[in-house]
């Protein structure tokens, strides 16, 4: 299955907020032991400073960091120890952290993600991550998460996509400092040959981090389409089914402005239909400059009518399905069918 999705994000508590890196322990926040890892959830909730926040393994030597702008989140995965303890970068408690999904043994983890310099600038060009995947998984996987790095403090574009696609889309990762953002996570398909591309405006300033790779249970779009979203300011329903499957229990969207935002932050945001997740605090930085902009790539579990709730505040952010997670085996199939029939399923 790859990716548990939380019915309603589960908030971090306990965290030191002194900007080092410092041990949490998250075995109460989980739903069982022996998780491999997290995707995480990064909220400031601050109405006008911009915080450090960094996550990595516990023991990791990694400095990937970033800066979350003031009322805005983003999202990031990182690698659980055996104690399930990972390690957390926080500079003021106006940051919160929310465990969005868990995951199993068919997610793999970098110790220390592995930097990957681009080929070449302002084109698709591949990643071949082979060498940095085990001897038994080179050639079958389908996926990897990819920390985006803009190191400098100059707005830089940069996009990923499954290989063989023809999404054209990249998006301004942000820069590093009081600016904020400058890091962005994702997850992107792979080929047979363990490749995806990426596009990057300047190859000095923008590099791509290997921090895992997935084996199954992910399903990537080649070619992500948009969903033609419009309704404002308000949660609504968004039927994915046609992009997913009758097996879909979650999925991630990529919410991308691509124009001039009205407002330079405007609310981006997904949630499992029916849930309570507020809004507030929930923006994406966009530009009100005509740059396109929107590093994000969100993710959330789905109802059983392949139904998820969207909250846009402007009509340049466009949601694009990006990839979904199945639940396992026929069973599940069996029960999903008849869910609202009256008829009750037995185990065997």
């Amino acid at each position: 299955m790859a990716f548990i999705f939380n019915a309603d994000p589960v908030e971090i508590t306990g965290i030191t907020h002194d900007n080092n890196w410092n041990d949490i322990d998250l075995t109460s926040f989980l739903s069982t032991s022996g998780r491999s890892g997290i995707m995480i959830e990064i909220l400031n909730i601050s109405g006008n400073t911009t915080y450090d926040w960094g996550v990595r393994a516990n023991g990791g030597t990694g400095t990937l960091a970033g800066d979350m702008v003031h009322t805005a989140h983003s999202y990031a995965y990182v690698p659980l120890d055996g104690n399930d303890i990972i390690e957390l970068k926080s500079e003021n408690s106006n940051l919160k952290f929310y465990i969005i999904a868990e995951c199993d043994s068919d997610v793999v983890w970098k110790s220390n993600p592995i930097e990957y310099t681009p080929s070449g600038a302002s084109s698709w060009v591949d990643v071949d991550i082979t060498a940095n995947v085990e001897a038994g998984d080179q050639g079958n996987i389908v996926g990897a998460i990819i920390a985006l790095k803009n190191t400098s403090d100059k707005n830089r574009v940069a996009g990923l996509r499954k290989n063989g696609s023809t999404f054209n889309v990249t998006v301004n990762i942000g820069v590093t400092g009081a600016a904020g953002m400058g890091l962005s996570y994702w997850i992107v398909g792979v080929d047979s040959s363990d490749i995806f591309e990426v596009n990057v405006a300047d190859t000095t300033d923008v590099h791509a981090w290997l921090v895992g790779y997935i084996k199954t249970g992910v399903t990537f779009i080649t070619n992500p389409a948009d969903e033609g979203v419009s309704t404002l300011d308000a949660w609504t329903d968004l039927d994915i089914t046609s992009a997913t499957s009758i097996d879909a229990i979650g999925a991630w969207i990529g919410i991308i402005s691509e124009g001039a935002m009205t407002d330079s932050l405007g609310v981006g945001a997904i949630r499992k239909n029916g849930s309570a997740l507020s809004e507030t605090n929930r923006k994406m930085a966009g530009s009100n400059s005509g740059t396109v902009h929107g590093e994000m790539l969100a993710g959330c579990a789905i109802d059983t009518d392949e139904i998820l709730e969207y909250y846009i505040h402007d009509t340049d952010q466009n949601l694009y399905t990006w990839a979904y997670v199945e639940s396992v085996g026929e069973p599940a199939t069996a029960v999903k069918d008849l869910i609202g029939t009256g008829v009750i399923p037995f185990a065997r």
